[in-house]
């Protein structure tokens, strides 16, 4: 049994955004300011196995 030719390996590309990513016009999804977003950030416990407490 031999392999396939794989079509996409070695095939060129069109590359669309490509003049607008090397000249730095290129928009991308972070620039965008979208209303009623809301942000996150992940902090790590500096106790092992601590607990919250309700003061």
């Amino acid at each position: 049994m031999s392999p396939q030719p794989q079509a996409a390996v070695g095939a060129p590309l069109s590359r669309v955004d490509g003049r607008l990513k090397v000249t730095g016009k290129a928009t991308y999804a972070a620039e965008y300011d979208v209303d009623g977003a809301v942000h996150a950030i992940l902090v790590g416990s500096r106790i092992g196995r601590g607990r919250f407490r309700r003061r």
